[in-house]
């Protein structure tokens, strides 16, 4: 039972991590996406290019 027990929460703890570090990126793109439009490119390079080393394929195309 202990086990069980740890491993819901291991799961429990990684699932939140995963949400909490997606609301980050996601927070990043879209203000790269606004730094794109208003064509500061400077601005959306430093905020696409750790997103695009992290695999995040949407800051790799900017799709």
């Amino acid at each position: 039972m202990k086990n069980a027990f740890g491993l819901y929460a291991l799961t429990v703890l990684a699932v939140i991590m995963l949400v909490v570090t997606n609301a980050a990126s996601a927070g990043q793109f879209e203000e790269g996406l606004a730094a794109y439009d208003r064509k500061d490119y400077t601005a959306a390079l430093k905020l696409f290019q750790p997103l695009a080393q992290q695999d995040n394929v949407h800051a790799q195309t900017n799709t």
